[in-house]
């Protein structure tokens, strides 16, 4: 699963690129057009008297942040939500999958215990703190240990490194109603490695269909600009014609031609002609859609979700939208219900016991 994380990744900051291919980010479009669907009408209510307020106040001022949280978990399959406490205020960090590496999960997939790993580095060095969590029968245990990244792990103090010099080796706390962090993970079916109850990519299915979409659009870019126009001329001809220079051709330059093909007086073709081949682009244009929607299929997203073109002909009630894009509107829903409304209440969850902790 880490490999498959690392894959996923990489697509999604458009790093993993076939040969001749170029990046246009697809992945992260596509999560970052549901993440905006599944978020935009999101609202937050928390209720119990003056805590009760104070959580759902809290909860509202990282609305912000949670398109962006639901974005990186269906490009990775999961990503926390912790909360933090800074200067007497909450705070929430968004760590994504390939910074958490849970261990051991409940019946239901939630972790009980695992690492977060925090990168830093400090003179020169790359560091890495684990941070440990073990939650069993309401007890929380965390421990801290930082390293320096080198062949092997070497361990250092943790008051060595100013970024974690306050950070307490290790800390219990009693009564806790979970891990103290919100677990948001896609609710897809693991089809990437089926002994692992670890949730998977949005594009999990997609990833060679990713890669080709690249790959043709780079071949569509190629197409462009290898159709530009070019002018025969003689090799006799260049030299004298202006001050200016050319790579390939001293003395001369034409702006209304890109390429010149110089010919020998020699030969037989007519000189001082102009050469425009005539472009494919209508043909490339087919395919990418069609692969399109193939992507969209496999990411369980409805036809046109992510277009090529402006949309025309747009339905005009709630019904048409919902009918027309039933696909998209089903995935929306299962990541509401099944993904977010879990991890946001874990969330309020562990504001809660936080507020305890420190007298908030």
């Amino acid at each position: 699963m880490h490999r498959a994380i690392g894959r996923w990744s990489r697509a999604f900051y458009g790093t993993d690129l076939p040969q001749n291919g170029h990046p246009t980010c697809l992945a992260a479009a596509l999560t970052g057009r549901l993440a905006t669907l599944v978020t935009a009408e999101l609202t937050c209510s928390v209720s119990g008297g003056a805590r009760g307020g104070y959580l759902q106040e809290n909860l509202r001022a990282i609305r912000p942040q949670l398109q962006q949280a639901v974005q990186l978990a269906a490009a990775l399959g999961g990503c926390v939500l912790r909360p933090r406490v800074q200067a007497g205020r909450m705070a929430v960090e968004v760590i994504p999958a390939d910074r958490f590496f849970p261990t051991r999960l409940d019946a239901a997939g939630r972790p009980e215990a695992g690492f977060f790993a925090d990168y830093q580095i400090w003179e020169g060095k790359e560091l890495v703190r684990l941070e440990e969590f073990d939650f069993q029968a309401g007890t929380l245990t965390l421990r801290n240990r930082a390293y320096r990244l080198e062949r092997t792990l070497r361990e250092i103090p943790l008051d060595s490194i100013p970024a974690w010099r306050d950070l307490e080796r290790e800390v219990t706390v009693q009564h806790a109603p979970g891990p103290l962090f919100g677990y948001l993970r896609m609710p897809f079916a693991n089809t990437v490695d089926p002994a692992s109850s670890l949730p998977v990519s949005l594009y999990a299915g997609a990833e060679e269909s990713l890669r080709e979409f690249d790959r043709l659009w780079g071949e569509f870019l190629y197409e462009l600009h290898s159709g530009k126009r070019k002018r025969i001329v003689e090799r006799q001809a260049l030299p004298g014609l202006s001050g200016r220079s050319v790579p390939g051709a001293p003395g001369y330059q034409d702006l209304a031609a890109d390429t010149y093909l110089v010919l020998d007086p020699m030969e037989q073709q007519k000189p001082f002609d102009d050469y425009s081949p005539a472009l494919r682009t209508g043909e490339y244009l087919t395919g990418l859609k069609a692969l399109l929607g193939l992507i969209e299929n496999q990411c369980r997203l409805s036809p046109g979700t992510v277009r090529l073109e402006a949309l025309t002909g747009a339905p005009a009630t709630a019904t048409e939208v919902v009918s027309r894009d039933r696909a998209t509107y089903h995935t929306c829903a299962a990541i509401q219900e099944e993904a977010l409304r879990p991890a946001l209440e874990e969330l309020a969850a562990a504001m809660d016991t936080l507020a305890d902790l420190y007298g908030l």
